[in-house]
């Protein structure tokens, strides 16, 4: 289903009745679409490790066949070490998540020092789902104007340009109200605050529906 849609969008993008204005929001989209399937399949992760494992395997066979040839196994030696050492994009991309949650815990948690066993012991928010619990509506916005021009009729210029700076401007504040959500202490289990914090969304909301409803009366 997802390889139809990627091969429809790419019909679309060659139609030259399609206007260029649809064009550009339908490969935002497909390339949205790409990023998706590779964070879930990790489709170039698997090819990276399998290339990484046909490498060795190469280094190693040839290291049985040159066991007399010093200067190429030190070759070998070297190059193994590459091999080894190559990351994926996802791999540094982790890290940099890792060391980011570690630096928004460490200020979250500066105020109130803890001793170094209770500090390791202690459980730790994840980004991920403080997103989701967090800014679930604005999430769902986001995702419904990245994915707006699938079911738009009519789709101009101006109209593309808004969906872009209206998407440009909800993830700078999905990623505002999660840094402060993070600096709350972890209340008993992660959990009860990701509950909370989807509770306190709600109240928020329901309190910025009823104030619109008062103005548009007034």
């Amino acid at each position: 289903m997802i390889i139809e849609n990627i091969r429809k969008a790419l019909e679309v993008l060659t139609d030259k009745n399609v206007s260029i204005g649809r064009k550009s929001m339908i490969f935002f989209c497909v390339v949205i679409l790409v990023v998706m399937v590779e964070a879930i399949f990790k489709v170039t992760y698997n090819i990276h490790i399998n290339n990484k494992l046909e490498q060795l395997h190469q280094i190693s066979f040839i290291r049985s066949r040159s066991v007399d040839n010093p200067e190429l196994a030190k070759f070998l030696d070297i190059k193994e070490s590459e091999v080894l050492g190559r990351r994926h994009y996802s791999e540094t991309l982790r890290d940099s998540y890792s060391w980011l949650s570690d630096r928004i815990n460490q200020m979250a948690h500066t105020t109130s020092p803890e001793s170094p066993k209770e500090d390791k012991t202690r459980a730790k928010l994840s980004i991920f789902y403080t997103v989701l619990s967090g800014s679930t509506f604005l999430v769902f916005l986001l995702v419904v104007m990245i994915l707006s021009p699938l079911w738009l009729k009519k789709l101009d210029t101006d109209t593309l340009l808004g969906v872009i700076i209206s998407a440009f401007l909800v993830i700078p504040i999905i990623a505002f109200v999660t840094a402060l959500l993070m600096l709350t202490p972890v209340i008993y289990k992660p959990a009860v605050n990701y509950v909370l914090f989807f509770v306190l969304q709600m109240i928020c909301l329901f309190i910025i529906g009823n104030y619109s409803k008062k103005k548009e009366k007034t």
